[in-house]
């Protein structure tokens, strides 16, 4: 720590010495907390999967991880993959290059959206905001070239980064396609026709971060009036081997295109796109080569100068699949029942906390106040690890196949059987029981939709938390992500939902009004803030930065009821979970599309925000990291 930076800038001042002295590994685009944990757990995976190998004893009793291994093994297989080459993809690519009209795209609407191909409308299962007792059907269009619209709107830049993905695509087509220059210049040039069309109807992502704003429920005849080639009500009661009557749509400007991105002079454009798209979707299974030119784009907009080598490629393959299963295992093996009381407890203290906060609030009213509570007081807290996940994981078996394609198809299988058990759940409520996000996957998350907070066991870790740690300590690490998350029920996106996770107003008009208010000053207290790769966008981040000030501010108070309280420690240990290194390129593009704030901009504004912390390190008006007490931002 350097006391002479504390004053001045405190992320630097807990951090400075670590970020000199740790330099970003060659296979990641950046360096941290976060990743030193996730780094951790890869070793831990590695080592568990090369040892199951040979010796299954340990998983003797669980058929799922068994097979895992068997896939690892197939995964691993490269003299096969390289025998076998793009030959893997043939069928496939012979079958899309068969299309002659968008009624051929209909016909096979169902396999091509439940193997997660491009499709012209991107169909989905998720809770319906007005009614969370069922999941309904959700309308969204297809992914875009760049990672989001806002990369269009710069020139030089975004034909930059395209001609990084043409070179890229170009390479996998020349071995799809040998010696057939023409064809594949066709086919490049009419996908990127078709996505800078479709880029004009895509949501931003300030627009895509306010959550109400995506609920646009229509009837399947309303949606019919807007597309001439595609019958709706036949695509979606197919999808969901239903009868669906109503559709969400994400984006009605989307919606009110579809007719100018699909039609009979789109439709070349659009069936050369799926080709492309779906060899670059389909190269991580194919021969080494194929592997590494079909990561070159995504290295290029994280920095990286190559891709990771094969034995982490491995591990990453059989994790996109088994992390669920294996995260059940891990959180079951390495988090230990001691660990996860004194954790839930730590939840249940920053609940009580909360409660009182929202109890003596002083611009709520009474009413309001109310209900919030009682939103807090129905929400579901997961620790851990999941008390059971979904079936469709049982049936995730090695098949023989055709020998050649085997690891190909057999990969495929497992995104349709996922995809089959999602559709199939139309109309049926969601079980709160399952996660949507792995015991061994170092986050958390809060579900609006289902209120309720998850925290993965591979979260529960140093500097995070630690049974050997002091309570500050924790508090400020592990404490203020509970918190944090906890928060997230009363962001400006988690505020309009009600305790059962509906799109509610719960709301009087004057404290929505107050509510508002709080959120524009939040917003500017980021905006506009520069940082090395630009300046902070306030209103993208605004939820999380909301989120980030509860989350200090409960977790503080939480910690001052311990006897061993240490407001240094505290804060010390927050700015430390937020330590980290990112590649220039990656530090850009989140900038515009993450909607978390730079991690310096959280410990340090945050920090500033929270009056202890001007107690704990004797802050002046004088010193840089004072910040008027007009204009902090008090909200939970």
């Amino acid at each position: 720590m350097n006391k002479e930076l504390l004053k001045k800038d405190f992320y630097e001042a807990i951090n400075g010495e670590w970020l000199a002295k740790n330099e970003i590994p060659d296979h990641l685009s950046g360096w941290g907390s976060f990743y030193e944990l996730d780094e951790n757990i890869r070793k831990l995976r590695s080592s568990l999967f090369h040892k199951w190998l040979d010796d299954q004893s340990d998983i003797k009793d669980n058929p799922i991880l068994k097979e895992m291994i068997k896939y690892f093994a197939l995964v691993k297989d490269w003299n096969s993959r390289e025998a076998n080459g793009m030959t893997q993809l043939k069928s496939l690519i012979d079958k899309i290059s068969g299309f002659k009209s968008w009624k051929d795209i209909e016909e096979n609407y169902k396999k091509l959206q439940y193997l997660h191909f491009y499709v012209p409308l991107n169909f989905f299962i998720m809770d319906d905001f007005k009614d969370s007792t069922k999941q309904i059907l959700w309308l969204q269009y297809p992914d875009i070239i760049l990672p989001s619209k806002n990369h269009y709107v710069d020139k030089e830049k975004s034909k930059e980064l395209l001609t990084v993905w043409r070179n890229a695509a170009e390479k996998l087509l020349n071995k799809t396609f040998p010696n057939q220059k023409e064809y594949v210049t066709k086919l490049l040039d009419d996908t990127l026709k078709f996505d800078a069309l479709l880029a004009k109807y895509v949501l931003t992502p300030e627009e895509e971060a306010i959550y109400p704003n995506l609920y646009n429920l229509f009837s399947t005849s309303e949606i019919q009036k807007h597309c001439k080639v595609f019958d709706i009500k036949k695509i979606a009661n197919n999808l969901t081997n239903n009868k669906v009557e109503n559709i969400s749509v994400v984006s009605k400007v989307f919606l009110e295109n579809i007719n100018t991105l699909y039609n009979d002079e789109t439709f070349d454009q659009f069936k050369s796109a799926l080709i492309v798209k779906t060899i670059l979707q389909c190269s991580s299974y194919l021969d080494d080569e194929s592997r590494l030119i079909g990561s070159e784009y995504s290295n290029y907009l994280r920095g990286l100068k190559k891709s990771i080598d094969r034995n982490k490629f491995e591990i990453e393959s059989v994790a996109k699949f088994f992390s669920v299963p294996f995260g059940l295992y891990y959180g079951k093996t390495y988090l230990g029942e001691k660990g996860k009381k004194d954790v839930e407890k730590m939840v249940n203290n920053m609940v009580k906390i909360y409660q009182n906060k929202l109890a003596n609030n002083n611009w709520l009213s009474e009413e309001t106040k109310k209900y919030a509570i009682k939103k807090l007081n129905k929400m579901g807290i997961h620790i851990g690890y999941p008390n059971k996940i979904k079936p469709f994981f049982s049936k995730y078996k090695v098949e023989k196949y055709n020998e050649f394609d085997k690891l190909l198809l057999n990969s495929l299988n497992y995104i349709y059987l996922a995809s089959e058990f999602k559709y199939n759940e139309y109309l049926k409520p969601t079980d709160k029981e399952y996660w949507e996000m792995p015991a061994d996957m170092v986050n958390a998350y809060y579900s609006p939709n289902q209120n309720h907070i998850v925290f993965p066991a591979a979260i529960l870790a140093k500097p995070f938390y630690s049974l050997s740690s002091l309570t500050s300590e924790n508090y400020g690490g592990i404490g203020t992500v509970i918190a944090h998350e906890i928060s997230h029920a009363f962001d400006n996106n988690g505020a309009n939902f009600d305790e059962n996770g509906n799109l509610v107003n719960w709301w009087t008009e004057e404290d929505k009004k107050n509510f508002d208010i709080k959120t524009q000053e939040m917003i500017a207290l980021f905006d506009g803030v520069e940082t090395p790769v630009g300046k902070c966008n306030g209103k993208l981040t605004v939820s999380e930065n909301i989120a980030d000030a509860g989350g200090v501010s409960c977790a503080l108070e939480a910690a001052k009821l311990e006897k061993d309280y240490d407001g240094q420690k505290f804060f010390i240990n927050f700015a430390t979970i937020w330590r980290i290194k990112y590649r220039p390129q990656l530090a850009e593009m989140l900038l515009k599309i993450d909607v978390h704030a730079p991690a310096k901009l959280r410990a340090n504004i945050q920090t500033k925000n929270s009056d202890e912390f001007y107690k704990a390190f004797d802050i002046e008006p004088s010193d840089e990291m004072y910040l008027d007490p007009n204009k902090r931002v008090k909200i939970w």
